[in-house]
């Protein structure tokens, strides 16, 4: 069997993940854009947009996508958090764990039922939180969660490519 290739690649995978994960800093949120993107200033006074790796949260005018940013600004908005990570994004400055008094805020998000285990990043976060979002992931779908109790939810990557003409807006 031709697995035996897997493995070192795995290694590689995970080896990488670990490295994300290896930056910690410390700031306030100082804004939420929508429930995977929040607005934060540094104690340098730096503001910088951070996305939340390992997930991915309903856009705004999808269904859900009001309800995720409200989840996740009452996770964090005003608050002092850690933003662990260190993968710069396409298109911000900072990809992160989020984590406030010790609660990974980006699994919250998942076992709420307001986002999708964004496997398509597996940089974006160690193996073992890859482990645990797919199974928070997994609990929230077969709970029927929020977006899970929709049957025709449509992941934000799958969404964009193909948005319908008037989005349900919840």
């Amino acid at each position: 069997m031709h697995v035996l290739w897997l493995v070192p690649l795995l290694y590689l995978v995970a080896a990488a993940a670990q490295a994300a994960e290896s930056q910690s800093l410390r700031a306030r949120v100082v804004s939420v854009t929508d429930g995977d993107t929040v607005t934060v200033i540094t104690p340098a006074k730096k503001k910088m947009k951070v996305r939340l790796g390992g997930i991915d949260a309903p856009d705004k005018k999808q269904p859900f996508g009001k309800a995720a940013k409200a989840a996740l600004s009452d996770l964090v908005q005003g608050r002092d958090v850690d933003l662990i990570g260190s993968k710069p994004d396409r298109r911000e400055p900072f990809v992160a764990k989020i984590v406030h008094e010790g609660r990974d805020v980006n699994l919250e998000l998942l076992r709420m039922g307001l986002a999708w285990w964004h496997v398509k990043f597996p940089e974006e976060q160690t193996a073992e939180d890859g482990e645990v979002y797919a199974a928070a992931e997994s609990d929230a779908r077969d709970a029927g969660l929020r977006l899970w109790s929709d049957f025709g939810a449509v992941p934000p990557w799958e969404w964009k490519q193909n948005p319908p003409e008037t989005a349900r807006l919840q």
